[in-house]
């Protein structure tokens, strides 16, 4: 299987979810949701503040994905012992929640840029029809009529 090329943040993400996956294998009463929120919570905040945050997310799910199907094929053909089974078994769990965790987190991340970047090009809309307002003019001061005041200077 080709794996994604994962850039250095994306590594680092990579390895922190390892990390976990190791945890929760070796672990036997480690719960996977709230091992793996933490995880989540803190890779989703480093990926809002990427500019490619959404495509790093996707890239890493595909990594974690990736291993997980190798770790079960490797399962298949090795030799069976009751313990390393369950291991493998928890490893591909975390893996797979991990991954679906981290694109349903892309998505949120896709989107918000998306809403955000609309919310800008609106700030520079010219409202043409605002119902409710006073007019303009009863807003600005009105000219004396006389014209525009004299100088100081002139006054002497």
């Amino acid at each position: 299987m080709s794996m994604p090329k994962l850039t250095g943040l994306e590594y680092y993400w990579f390895t922190q979810s390892q990390l976990m996956v190791t945890r929760y294998a070796n672990y036997w009463d480690m719960a996977l949701d709230p091992a793996a929120a933490n995880v989540v919570l803190v890779i989703t905040e480093d990926a809002k503040s990427c500019y490619t945050g959404p495509q790093s997310l996707q890239r890493l799910a595909e990594r974690l994905n990736n291993e997980a199907a190798d770790i079960a094929m490797t399962a298949t053909v090795s030799k069976i012992d009751k313990d390393k089974l369950k291991r493998d078994n928890r490893r591909i769990a975390a893996m797979r929640y991990l991954c679906s965790r981290f694109l349903v987190s892309a998505e949120e991340i896709y989107e918000f840029k998306r809403s955000a970047r609309s919310l800008r090009v609106a700030e520079n809309l010219v409202i043409l029809n605002a119902q409710g307002c006073p007019p303009k003019d009863s807003l600005e001061s009105r000219p004396t009529s006389n014209g525009n005041p004299k100088s100081p200077r002139s006054l002497k």
